[in-house]
C-alpha cells in the first residue's frame, strides 16, 4: 500500500511538470511570438524594439537559472506560486498600459520567473521522484509546451483578430495562473527527505542502458569530477548554441508574416514548429535513456540543419507547403533550447553537482536566446529577409553537436580527477 501511495505521489509530479511547462513555459516564450506582429503594429515601432522583449526575458532568465535551484529545493511551492502570480500581473499591466517600455517590464519578469516554474523546476522534480527513464519524463514534461503551442495559437490569432491583443493577451495570462495556482496549491510537492525515489524505468532497456553509461563515468571512492573544468566550458558553449537555435521557436510567426506570409499561414506555421516540439521533446528524451545524450542532441541538430534550409527556400519561393514542412521538422531541432540542459548535465555530471549543472545549463541557454532574438531582427531591419538568419542556423547546429561531443568526452575523462573547485 505505501508503494503504490508512494508510485501514485511520483506521478502525481509528472503531470505537476506537464501542466506548468503547458502555461508558465509556453506563454512567456513559443506563445507570445504571436502577440509581436500585432504589437509591432499598435506601437508603429520596429521589429527589433518589440523583439527585445526576448533579449530582456533571457537576461533576466540567466540569473534566475543560475541562483533560483537553492530557493526551489527549499521552498517550491511558495516559489512556483509566487513566480507563477508575478507573471500574471506583468503580463496584466503590459495589457493596461501598452507600451513598447512595458513590453520590455514584462519580459524581465517573466524572464526572472518562468524557469521557476518550468525549465529549471522539471529535471529538479524528475530526479527527486525517479531514478531512471528520466530523460524520458523531462522530455514528456517539455513536450507539453508543444502541446501548448498547437492548441493555443490558432485560438490566440482568432482572439487577436476578435478582441485586439491586450484583451486576448490578459485572458491568456489569467488562465495561466489559474492552472499554476491550482497546481502549486494540490499537487507539486518536493519529495520527501530520506524517501527513495520511483524506481521504476518506462523502458527496461533504456534504464539499463542508462545504468551502464552512469556506471561507466562514475567517479571511484573519494574523488570528485572537476566541476568547473572543461566539461562545463563545453556545456555552456552547446547550451548557448541551443539556445540561438531554440529563437526559431518565438520568431517562426514574425519571420513567416514578415516574409510575405498571411498571418493564417504565420499562425499554422507556428502550430507545425510547437508540434515538432511536442514530438522532439518526447523523441529525444527517450533516445537519450536508449543511446545517451550526444545521440540525441546530434539526431536533433542534423534534422534541424535539413529543416532551416527547407525553410529558407520556402521564403524564397514563397511555398506555405515546404515552410509548414520546414517548421515541424525545425521544432524537433529547436527543442535543445529547452531539452539541452537537462540532456548535457544528467551525462555529463554526477551526484548533486547534476542539479547545479542544470541551473547552469539552462542560464547558458537562455544566454543563447537572449542574443538570438536581437541579432535575428537587426539581421532583417538591415537586409529586409530572414534569410541570412535561417541558412545561418545550419553551421550553429553542427556546432553544437562538435561541444556536445567534448563536453560529454570530457566528462567521462573527468570524473577520476579530485575536485579542485573547493566545494
Amino acid at each position: 500500500m505505501a508503494n503504490a501511495r508512494r508510485r501514485g505521489r511520483s506521478w502525481a509530479q509528472v503531470a505537476s511538470c506537464c501542466i506548468l511547462c503547458a502555461f508558465a513555459f509556453a506563454l512567456p516564450l513559443p506563445c507570445f511570438g504571436v502577440f509581436i506582429s500585432p504589437m509591432v503594429v499598435s506601437f508603429q515601432s520596429s521589429v527589433t524594439d518589440v523583439n527585445l522583449y526576448f533579449l530582456f526575458l533571457n537576461s533576466a532568465a540567466v540569473v534566475s537559472c543560475a541562483f533560483g535551484t537553492r530557493l526551489l529545493v527549499r521552498h517550491m511551492r511558495a516559489t512556483v506560486a509566487a513566480c507563477s502570480a508575478a507573471i500574471t500581473a506583468g503580463y496584466l499591466l503590459l495589457a493596461a498600459f501598452p507600451s513598447v517600455a512595458m513590453v520590455w517590464t514584462a519580459g524581465i519578469v517573466a524572464g526572472i520567473c518562468y524557469p521557476l516554474c518550468s525549465s529549471v523546476l522539471v529535471p529538479i522534480v524528475i530526479n527527486q521522484w525517479f531514478e531512471k527513464g528520466q530523460g524520458t519524463l523531462v522530455g514528456i514534461s517539455f513536450g507539453c509546451v508543444g502541446i501548448a503551442g498547437v492548441a493555443s495559437g490558432p485560438v490566440l490569432a482568432a482572439g487577436i483578430s476578435l478582441f485586439g491583443w491586450r484583451l486576448t493577451l490578459a485572458a491568456a495570462a489569467l488562465v495561466m495562473e489559474l492552472a499554476c495556482g491550482v497546481v502549486a496549491a494540490f499537487l507539486l510537492r518536493p519529495a520527501p527527505k530520506g524517501a527513495s525515489t520511483e524506481p521504476a524505468a518506462l523502458d527496461a532497456a533504456a534504464g539499463a542502458a542508462s545504468a551502464g553509461r552512469d556506471a561507466a563515468c562514475a567517479p571511484p571512492a573519494a574523488t570528485r569530477q572537476t566541476y568547473f573544468g572543461a566539461t562545463f566550458a563545453f556545456m555552456a558553449v552547446a547550451s548557448v548554441l541551443s539556445g540561438v537555435m531554440g529563437d526559431m521557436n518565438t520568431q517562426i510567426n514574425a519571420i513567416a508574416q514578415l516574409s510575405g506570409f498571411d498571418p493564417a499561414v504565420a499562425a499554422l506555421a507556428f502550430s507545425c514548429i510547437s508540434a515538432g516540439l511536442l514530438v522532439g521533446k518526447i523523441a529525444l528524451g527517450w533516445l537519450k535513456d536508449r543511446c545517451g545524450a550526444l545521440a540525441a542532441i546530434a539526431f536533433g541538430c542534423l534534422l534541424g540543419m535539413a529543416s532551416f534550409a527547407c525553410i529558407g527556400f520556402a521564403v524564397v519561393a514563397r511555398s506555405a507547403g515546404m515552410l509548414y514542412v520546414g517548421a515541424a521538422v525545425a521544432g524537433i531541432c529547436t527543442c535543445l533550447g529547452t531539452v539541452a540542459p537537462a540532456l548535457l548535465s544528467a551525462e555529463a555530471y554526477q551526484g548533486a553537482d547534476r542539479v547545479r549543472a542544470v541551473g547552469h545549463a539552462t542560464a547558458f541557454c537562455n544566454v543563447g536566446m537572449a542574443l538570438g532574438a536581437p541579432v535575428f531582427s537587426l539581421c532583417f531591419d538591415a537586409a529586409g529577409t530572414y534569410l541570412p538568419v535561417v541558412f545561418g542556423l545550419c553551421p550553429v547546429a553542427l556546432c553544437t553537436v562538435l561541444a556536445t561531443w567534448a563536453c560529454l568526452r570530457g566528462g567521462c575523462r573527468e570524473t577520476a580527477r579530485p575536485s579542485t573547485d573547493g566545494r
